[in-house]
């Protein structure tokens, strides 16, 4: 499988309902989303200027967990109209016992800061950040709800 596969095939399971989350998909917008996909060693990231609704950053295998999360926190301290949330192939991550990471390849995803913003504050008013620990809200919103 192709890594453009594997990631429409992720993106495709982010976005299936599913009843561990009262009947609400992972990611309830992956299924409408426009993305870019771009190889990446981190010394040269090309940053998006244009509109956009998604980059996914295709990273090195060999790049560890916190490495990946501190280059996150570095972009997200210097780009700050945009958010950058990693995804690491070997850290399961889950929702109520749903896995939302892509188990296969190292990620940085890249989105404007206020689109995501806005669509997280459209879940606020649905019972969607209810499954979630709040650990991992803290984690990927930076907010306790």
């Amino acid at each position: 499988m192709t890594e453009q596969q594997h990631i429409d095939q992720w993106i495709q399971r982010l976005s299936v309902s599913n009843p561990q989350l009262g009947g609400m998909p992972v990611c309830p917008f992956a299924a409408n989303t426009v993305y870019r996909l771009v190889h990446t060693d981190l010394v040269t990231l090309d940053v998006p200027t244009d509109e956009f609704n998604l980059v996914i950053y295709v990273l090195p295998n060999q790049l560890s967990q916190s490495e990946i999360s501190a280059y996150c926190d570095h972009l997200n301290l210097e780009y700050p109209q945009l958010i950058f949330l990693p995804d690491y192939s070997q850290r399961y991550t889950h929702i109520n016992g749903v896995q939302t990471n892509n188990g296969q390849l190292n990620l940085i995803l890249c989105q404007p800061k206020d689109k995501l913003i806005k669509a997280r504050q459209s879940l606020k008013s649905t019972r969607y950040y209810s499954y979630w620990s709040k650990d991992y809200l803290k984690e990927i919103t930076g907010e306790e709800l």
